[in-house]
């Protein structure tokens, strides 16, 4: 199925995508999960990381060159502050923050965009924190039936994104509540692509 995907797509850099529709789910009764699993390879080519940073976190990401906003260029709820956030979660795939992050950048902003947020506890491993967020995926159900999730690019070739695609897949069927009876179908896709049906 990756070989046939692979045949669609003409970048090497291009982000495969496995896209699940659930089914036998009540969204207003089951429990919706909300988590993350480490892929064994890196999700995307050049996955856009954002950290929000105080002074501490701050200082180690200047340190390591890492990309990042500091509290104070975000916080306040002025519609210019409000427009900043926004288009700084549709730039990024994904968000590093320590829990003090909702003092300057709403959850609610980030749950708008869809934008997965890693909390970081230890400071002074950001550099692997940073590494293992390029490789890991979120699966929280809201109040649809769809979830996806990406799983490598082309260059990586088909037997990383398969590993990629097997892990994030058993994952997410050790949290739904009857496994593989909840899913309807499986697609894997690239963005130029035909969606190749897998289930």
């Amino acid at each position: 199925m990756i070989d046939e995907a692979l045949k669609t797509t003409s970048s090497e850099e291009d982000t495969f995508e496995v896209q699940i529709a659930l089914k036998g789910y009540d969204y207003n009764k089951d429990v919706r999960f909300d988590s993350n699993v480490v892929l064994p390879h890196p999700k995307r080519k050049n996955e856009k990381i954002l950290i929000i940073a105080d002074k501490t976190l701050e200082q180690k990401a200047v340190s390591l060159s890492l990309p990042f906003v500091n509290y104070e260029s975000v916080q306040g709820a002025s519609k210019e502050r409000q427009k900043l956030k926004g288009k700084l979660c549709r730039r990024s795939h994904s968000l590093i923050a320590e829990s003090t992050f909702n003092k300057a950048f709403e959850m609610r902003i980030i749950n708008r965009k869809r934008k997965p947020l890693f909390i970081i506890k230890n400071v002074g491993d950001l550099q692997n924190f940073y590494n293992d967020v390029s490789k890991t995926v979120k699966f929280k159900l809201r109040k649809e039936n769809t979830l996806s999730f990406p799983a490598g690019y082309a260059e990586m070739g088909s037997e990383k994104i398969v590993e990629n695609v097997y892990l994030g897949l058993t994952h997410l069927l050790g949290l739904l509540k009857k496994g593989m009876r909840n899913i309807d179908s499986i697609y894997i896709k690239t963005a130029k692509g035909k969606p190749v049906k897998v289930h």
